[in-house]
C-alpha cells in the first residue's frame, strides 16, 4: 500500500499520505518478493574387500548446502524516513550447513559347530555438522529492516557445531537350522550433550515355511534434530543465550 512508506520533508519525521508536500516514494505501492540463490554439493568415497577371513567397508561422505537470502522489490520504511533513500532490493544474509561423515565397518565368521557361522560385526562413525548463519547488509538490519522480511543482524549471525562418535558390536548366531539370534550393543557420544549406550536382541523360530514368530526388545534414544537447536527467525532479536531454551539433552525411546 502506498501509505506504508511516507516520510515529511523534515528527516526523521514520518509523513501522511493526506498531507500536502510529503514524500511518496511508491504512489501505487509496492509487492516484495523473496530471492534465494543456493549451491548445494556433496561427495562420497570409500573401499571394501577383505584381509584373510575379516571383511571391511570403509567410506566417507562431505556435502555442503549455502544459501543466499534476498528480499526484492522493497522497502526500508524507517530509513526512508530518516534519509529520504531506501534501497529496493537487500542482502538479507545467508544459512549454511555441511555435514562430514567417515564410517568403517567390519565383519567376520567363526564356525562353532553350529547351523551357521556365528557372525561378528563391528566398527564405528565420526560424523560433524556445522551450521552457519551469515548477517545480512546494512539496509536489511537497519532499525525494522526490509519489509515483509529483515535481515539477520550480526548478532543473529554465528557458526555452531555439533561432533557425533559412536562405536557398534553385532553378534549373530543360529544354533539350529530354525532358530536365529541376533544380539547387538552400540555407544554414541554426541558433543553437545553426552554420550549414551544401547542395547538391541531379537529372535526368530521357523516353526515351518508358512509359520515363524519373532521378537525384538531394545533401548533407545533420539537426539534433538540438527540445526533445530539454534535456529530462530531474523523478528526475534533477543541474543541467542537469553531465550528461556531447555538444555539439550537427549530423549529416550
Amino acid at each position: 500500500m502506498p501509505d506504508r512508506v511516507i516520510a515529511s520533508p523534515v528527516l526523521g519525521v514520518a509523513g501522511s499520505l493526506t498531507t500536502a508536500g510529503e514524500l511518496i516514494p511508491f504512489p501505487l505501492g509496492f509487492n516484495p518478493r523473496e530471492g534465494i540463490r543456493e549451491d548445494d554439493y556433496a561427495f562420497t568415497g570409500g573401499v571394501k574387500g577383505a584381509v584373510g577371513a575379516v571383511k571391511f567397508d570403509l567410506s566417507t561422505t562431505y556435502g555442503k548446502d549455502k544459501n543466499l537470502i534476498y528480499t526484492l522489490d522493497s522497502a526500508n520504511r524507517s530509513l526512508f524516513i530518516d534519509t529520504h533513500f531506501t534501497p529496493r532490493d537487500f542482502y538479507d544474509g545467508s544459512f549454511t550447513s555441511s555435514e562430514f561423515t567417515a564410517n568403517a565397518d567390519f565383519s567376520t565368521e567363526f564356525d562353532l559347530g553350529m547351523a551357521v557361522p556365528l557372525n561378528v560385526a563391528f566398527g564405528g562413525e565420526y560424523r560433524k555438522n556445522q551450521y552457519s548463519i551469515g548477517s545480512g547488509d546494512p539496509g536489511s538490519i537497519y532499525k525494522e529492516g526490509g519489509q515483509s522480511y529483515p535481515g539477520f543482524r550480526p548478532s543473529d549471525a554465528g557458526t555452531h557445531s555439533r561432533e557425533n562418535e559412536s562405536l557398534y558390536l553385532d553378534v549373530a548366531a543360529s544354533p539350529v537350522a530354525a532358530l536365529k539370534l541376533d544380539g547387538a550393543v552400540r555407544y554414541e557420544h554426541y558433543s553437545d550433550f553426552g554420550s549414551q549406550v544401547i542395547f538391541k536382541g531379537t529372535g526368530r523360530y521357523d516353526f515351518s515355511h508358512a509359520f515363524a514368530l519373532r521378537g525384538t526388545v531394545s533401548t533407545g534414544f533420539r537426539a534433538r534434530p540438527w540445526p533445530n537447536p539454534i535456529i530462530r527467525p531474523p523478528t526475534s532479536r533477543r541474543p541467542l543465550r537469553s531465550c528461556s531454551c531447555r538444555p539439550i539433552r537427549q530423549r529416550p525411546s
